[in-house]
């Protein structure tokens, strides 16, 4: 019986790990106000200026994919990192498309900081 127990421990630990990696810093909503992202996180909404993102991560080759914005400036709530999980895009081929959220956002900042996309 005790020769049995060590694999179980180890696949808890390795899922405990892989769910803390991808899906532990998830924020719940995440929506577009204007010039604001409006971050709601374990009933708390927090607004954060397009201005205070320093850079748009998308991954593309995870799934479901992730969005991660690095902000300038450290949120109380929020930390210097909002990772989400953005809505639409589905099916094989839309692996190898830029996500639409991720440009959209990408376009905006660059628009604030006087820059053309």
């Amino acid at each position: 019986m005790l020769a049995a127990l060590p694999g179980p421990v180890i696949m808890a630990l390795f899922g405990f790990w892989l769910f803390k990696t991808l899906l532990f810093d998830l924020v719940d909503e995440v929506w577009l106000d204007g010039n604001h992202l409006v971050v709601k996180c374990r009933d708390e909404s927090s607004r954060i200026d397009l201005a205070n993102v320093i850079n748009v991560n998308a991954s593309a080759m995870t799934n479901p994919p992730r969005i991660t914005l690095t902000l300038r400036t450290e949120s109380p709530r929020l930390g210097k990192a909002v990772a989400f999980i953005p809505a639409g895009r589905s099916g094989l081929f839309a692996l190898f498309k830029p996500n639409p959220v991720a440009s959209d956002l990408i376009e905006r900042i660059d628009t604030l900081r006087g820059r053309p996309a």
